[in-house]
């Protein structure tokens, strides 16, 4: 049986610009790079969807 386990989180504000994939050079957006790295270090998957005046949704996905 395949599990997985998905945490969505999201707002309703002005959003944030997206990040490049693997971009480590905007350090304006540091807190994001983090969360990166340190889903990358649990072997999950952090997906990030910003959308201007649209708010942000960040979705990380755990799968053994």
């Amino acid at each position: 049986m395949d599990q997985s386990l998905h945490l969505r989180i999201g707002d309703d504000g002005v959003g944030v610009p997206l990040l490049r994939e693997n971009s480590r050079q905007d350090q304006s957006h540091f807190g994001l790079v983090l969360m990166q790295e340190r889903a990358l270090m649990i072997n999950a998957r952090l997906h990030i969807q910003a959308t201007p005046g649209g708010g942000t949704t960040v979705v990380l996905e755990v799968v053994p």
